[in-house]
């Protein structure tokens, strides 16, 4: 399920570049570790069961296992936050630091220098980093390699401190300024944490359930409250579901990513070729501009393939996506990388609903997901034109009809909406027709037999264009 955490990104770039040097043997690094700390520990616990006799001494910690998609909400407000502490800083002159000194004012916030995590594993290596990060708060990579020192520490921390390591990591990537190394940082401390937090809800889940199985009955006023930790025992469980799903998609970004390790690219670069294009949306013939778009292209698609899969980074990844679109209103690939950063919000939130958050608020969310992945992948395909020729604009073309196709399936499975006719027809004929034109040139038989077999389910002939006598009843 997890992602293999033997080694960070960071350190797997040093290897390269000592592989280069003729160290061609790898050493494999540490082994995974999972937590040992007690389930039920006192650290942030927001409350206990209700104070009564059989349960008073079950803690349940809302905060780390009650609601993951509300926990995420938490950290990004908690993401915004520090980095607006880093900002106010990094803002401050060598003067008015020396004047803090000298005041006796000379306060830094241990989350703005890392040395929240350096105190928990306070080696020399570690130290200097904080001390990197106190001149400069901003450095991305000063702040990840901290994160590397004390991840791979070989120690054993309460998870509350893997959450840390996330929101480090998340911090050091989230000013606008993006490398692969970097990115995939992220993702580790987040398959991390997790992994962590996915074994911390089984062993709660499971603790919880053997207390229902021996004291139920046994005491009124546990046997009345029961149905309470009951509630929360569906909640940690469908947390679990919606973790693998992140891992999931995290772990598959991982095998597509096949960037090189010093790939990277900044909210700057690309607002400075927009000022370079004097405000117009027209590249021109100009061979060196048109050399340097096709660069930030490349390097665009290869971090927002990265980007996309973290629920921290998700507004960064939107305005990279919104700024790339601005270069030129007519060129189909930006609206792609939309359209693919809008599919991976969509498959999160579908998982979510799949995960047990079956409620109205949540159906409405992939509803108008759906829309504006539809929506932006339309757009991507409208640009292309009515024949693809580059290997890019084939995959527009595929992944536009698997969304459709999977529109179609996650409407009729997991949303239980019964499609009209009408719309059937023209969803069945979209794709066939999209799939039809990429055939010779695109993998594409798995999803065409896929949705002929759905066509015939649904009473329609292969075309997808004629109703059969089983004509589906409208929604």
């Amino acid at each position: 399920m997890a992602l293999d955490f033997d080694e960070s990104p960071i350190e797997q770039e040093s290897k390269k570049i000592e592989e280069k040097k003729g160290e061609l043997k790898k050493k494999k690094i540490g082994k995974k570790v999972f937590i040992n700390e007690d389930l039920f520990g006192a650290s942030k616990t927001l409350e206990d069961s209700p104070a009564e006799e059989g349960i008073s001494h079950l803690k349940i910690k809302a905060q780390e296992l009650g609601n993951i998609p509300g926990m995420i909400e938490h950290w990004r407000a908690e993401i915004n936050s520090r980095k607006k502490e880093i900002l106010d800083y990094s803002q401050t002159t060598f003067v008015q630091r020396a004047a803090n000194r000298f005041r006796g004012w000379d306060f830094v916030s241990p989350e703005v220098t890392g040395e929240e995590l350096a105190r928990h594993h306070p080696t020399k290596a570690a130290l200097e980093k904080v001390k990197l990060l106190k001149r400069n708060p901003k450095s991305m990579m000063d702040r990840l390699e901290l994160v590397s020192i004390v991840a791979k520490s070989g120690r054993e921390f309460p998870v509350e401190l893997y959450r840390t390591l996330l929101l480090q990591a998340t911090v050091a990537c989230s000013f606008g300024e993006f490398s692969n190394v970097g990115l995939q940082m992220v993702i580790w401390t987040q398959d991390i944490y997790f992994s962590k937090l996915y074994y911390k809800c089984q062993g709660e889940a499971l603790a919880l359930e053997a207390k229902l199985k021996t004291e139920e009955g046994k005491q009124n006023a546990f046997t009345r409250q029961s149905q309470g930790l009951r509630n929360h025992i569906a909640l940690v469980t469908r947390n679990m579901e919606i973790i693998k799903n992140y891992q999931k998609q995290t772990e598959k970004a991982i095998k597509e990513n096949k960037a090189v390790y010093n790939t990277s690219l900044s909210f700057e670069e690309v607002t400075d070729f927009l000022l370079e294009l004097g405000g117009t949306d027209k590249i021109g013939d100009d061979k060196k501009r048109d050399t340097k778009w096709k660069s930030i292209l490349k390097r665009a698609a290869e971090l927002l393939l990265l980007l996309r899969v973290l629920p921290l980074l998700d507004i960064e990844a939107k305005k990279l996506s919104s700024q790339l679109k601005k270069v030129d209103k007519n060129d189909p690939i930006p609206y792609f990388l939309e359209a693919k950063v809008q599919m991976s919000d969509l498959i999160f939130k579908v998982g979510i609903y799949q995960g047990g958050e079956r409620t109205v608020e949540m159906r409405e969310k992939v509803q108008e997901s759906f829309k504006n992945t539809l929506h932006y992948y339309g757009l991507a395909v409208k640009r292309v034109g009515k024949m693809p020729k580059s290997k890019m604009e084939f995959a527009i073309f595929i992944e536009y009809a698997s969304l459709i196709h999977y529109f179609y399936k996650v409407s009729t499975t997991t949303l239980g909406i019964r499609l009209p006719a009408e719309w059937l027809s023209a969803v069945f004929n979209k794709a066939m027709k999209l799939l039809e034109l990429v055939q010779e040139k695109g993998n594409v038989d798995g999803l065409v037999m896929d949705i002929q077999r759905d066509i015939l389910e649904e009473g329609f002939d292969k075309s997808g264009t004629n109703l059969s006598n089983k004509s589906p009843v409208p929604a």
